[in-house]
Formats: C-alpha cells, sequence, structure tokens
C-alpha cells in the first residue's frame, strides 16, 4: 500500500490513473491471503485438535485468535505513533511514511519465518490425513474414522 504514494509521481508511460489501478490489482492477492489464511489455519488446528482429544473446542480457538488479533492492533497502533513521532509523518518531514512499505515488508518476512515450520500436513501426521480426508478426492482410505470416531466405510 505505501506504493500508492508514488502513483504519479514516477515517470511510466502509464497514466497515473492506470498505475493506480495496477498496484490496486497487485495488492489484492496479498491481501486476500490475509484474510483466507488465519481461517483455514484455525479450522485445520481445530480439526487436528478434535482427533486428538474427542472434544471440539471451536469457541476457544477463534477466542483467543480475536484476543490476539486486537492485541496486535493495539502493539501496532503504539508502534506506529512512535515511528511517526520519531521519523515524521508530514510533508516537511514524510520519513515516517516512506518507512511503512519496508518496515511492513520486514515484518512480513519475520512472520513468515515464524510460520514456516507450520506443519499440519499428510506427511507429517498421517493419522489425521486418514481421518480428514477431503470428499472431492474420493473415498476415504480403508479403516479411516471421522472426526465423531465413526467408521468412515
Amino acid at each position: 500500500m505505501p506504493l500508492f504514494l508514488f502513483v504519479g509521481k514516477v515517470a511510466l508511460p502509464v497514466a497515473a490513473g492506470a498505475q493506480f489501478l495496477i498496484l490496486l490489482a497487485m495488492a489484492g492477492l496479498p491481501l486476500g491471503v490475509l484474510y483466507v489464511l488465519p481461517g483455514a489455519l484455525i479450522s485445520d488446528c481445530v480439526d487436528y485438535d478434535a482427533g486428538r482429544t474427542g472434544a471440539r473446542r471451536e469457541a476457544i480457538y477463534v477466542g483467543v485468535q480475536g484476543i490476539l488479533r486486537n492485541a496486535a492492533v493495539a502493539v501496532s497502533t503504539v508502534l506506529l505513533a512512535q515511528q511517526f513521532r520519531i521519523f515524521g509523518y508530514n510533508q516537511a518531514n514524510p520519513t515516517g511514511i516512506y518507512l511503512l512499505g519496508p518496515l511492513a515488508g520486514l515484518l512480513f518476512l519475520m512472520s513468515f519465518l515464524i510460520f514456516r515450520p507450520y506443519g499440519l500436513d499428510e506427511k507429517r501426521h498421517p493419522e489425521w490425513a486418514a481421518a480428514h480426508w477431503v470428499q472431492a478426492e474420493g473415498p476415504a482410505p480403508a479403516g479411516a474414522k471421522s472426526v465423531a470416531g465413526r467408521s468412515a466405510d
């Protein structure tokens, strides 16, 4: 999003309106991932936990996710205010605004490295994969049980 600051200010063979639309289209995929991925991760964790314990605790997982998300928003607000206080945020001193992109990229890289070892997949947990087959892929493997413990056969 910080690239929007440069729309119309960089000499490109494309009009400023087209530059804006191109940047908007480029931002769509990462923002879509940002909104879809947490729900997918939570659902995998809930299913894995239910397979291990036999208890469905979706509300706890979603509640903790909400608390952590709100805490992250609070911390980011404080950090943003400090960044603007130290580096500036107006036309006379815009360094704080120009640092938004690189700092966001750095935080994204850090979060990527933190979540890289996440491994709730078929290779690491074959027992979980056998119990949570995808209906579109065909029938479940012989002897596989659903989350409720009923046989799939």
